[in-house]
């Protein structure tokens, strides 16, 4: 699946040259190559203006082996992608047109790059491309209901995301460009998890369960020795329901009930 994943197309976008002036002014053109890697031998991302939360995510996935493996294990026929080409699509053998699953390939492309590569840091452009996004916008593809992949604009000029909310539309793309491959359920089998948020009513002493999915956890890390700590205090500390937030209990008629 690695092989051609450094082509770049057109002969790459990528400008690494600089000008070097001698005594008489005449001006030469050199190619300088990319710094290489530092003593810890980790390979960064550039930063596109503001894309510093999304570079921490991608670096994260490129770490988590449960995440990384799978996708590399997606072939070429995976990603309808056709033999020897750089065409954004094929047609299959009863006539329809296969798209290529651009998001998944160029995230390949990136994590073969920061692994294989020597050098310090690695453009993410190609893979911001794939999720729509344009040279003075932030954007991502989202699938409505069966219509094809929409573009929608979320803010100008790179301007920070919420690390949460950039979290949520970065696996969301993902995901839909993963549906039909063997790997459709990565992030949920990655990443999602659920809580059962307890309630009982001090009244009619029935407690009721709330059951809610999450893809991340939001912990209070300030004021915390450790993240075991932040857990415990996430998941294992009492909320007392009272004066203006009483719950109001299904089995009391709807009255407004102490509750914990």
């Amino acid at each position: 699946m690695l092989q051609g994943l450094f082509d770049e197309d057109g002969g790459g976008d990528t400008d690494f040259s600089y000008q070097i002036t001698s005594s008489s002014s005449a001006k030469s053109t050199v190619e300088r190559p990319p710094a290489p890697r530092n003593q810890t031998n980790l390979c960064g991302l550039q930063n596109q203006g503001a894309t510093c939360y999304l570079n921490a995510l991608i670096q994260t996935l490129l770490f988590t082996p449960e995440f990384r493996e799978p996708l590399f294990s997606l072939s070429a026929k995976d990603l309808n992608l056709p033999p020897y080409s750089t065409d954004s699509s094929q047609t299959s053998s009863i006539g329809t047109t296969l798209k290529v699953r651009k998001i998944i390939v160029e995230l390949q492309r990136l994590f073969a790059e920061m692994l294989l590569l020597n050098q310090q840091a690695c453009s993410s452009i190609r893979l911001t491309d794939s999720f729509g996004w344009q040279s003075n916008e932030v954007g991502f593809l989202l699938l409505v209901n069966s219509h094809p992949l929409l573009f929608c604009s979320l803010k100008q000029t790179f301007d920070h995301q919420d690390v949460h909310e950039l979290n949520r539309l970065l696996f969301d793309a993902i995901q839909k460009s993963l549906q039909g491959t063997k790997q459709s359920n990565l992030i949920r089998t990655c990443y999602e998890g659920s809580t059962i948020n307890y309630t009982q009513c001090k009244k009619c002493q029935k407690v009721f369960k709330r059951i809610e999915d999450y893809q991340d956890l939001p912990l209070v890390v300030q004021d915390s020795p450790n993240l075991q700590n932040s857990l415990a205090n996430m998941f294992t500390i009492h909320e007392h329901l009272i004066g203006d937030n009483q719950y109001r209990c299904s089995s009391c008629a709807n009255t407004l009930c102490d509750a914990e």
